[in-house]
């Protein structure tokens, strides 16, 4: 009788020790499986911000791009009014000159 209960607390003990490494296998998989899902929500974040990134970029570029071309036309513009006013008063400013000179 002693025999059979030592026999039945090593059978016990077998299947506890099984069970303690079918456990430790499962615990390993699901470990695997949060290390690919975390490096998986890594990749996709890091796509994600560079396409972000990216947008902001090409968005404040052509802001900026806008923005250097309206400036350059206002400036244009006022480069033109000035060189016109510039031609219309050359003779009045060439007349006065000379009539000036002949004064003295």
């Amino acid at each position: 009788m002693a025999g059979e209960v030592i026999e039945s607390v090593r059978e016990k003990e077998n299947e506890g020790l099984e069970i303690i490494e079918k456990a430790k296998q499962d615990a390993k998989k699901i470990i695997e499986k949060a290390k690919e899902k975390r490096n998986q929500f890594f990749s996709e974040k890091d796509e994600l911000l560079k396409k972000e990134e990216k947008d902001i970029s090409e968005k404040y570029q052509k802001e900026t791009d806008d923005a250097i071309k309206k400036l350059e036309e206002e400036k244009g513009v006022e480069i033109r009014e000035i060189d016109m006013l510039c031609k219309k008063n050359l003779e009045k400013v060439v007349e006065y000159i000379t009539q000036k000179i002949v004064e003295e």
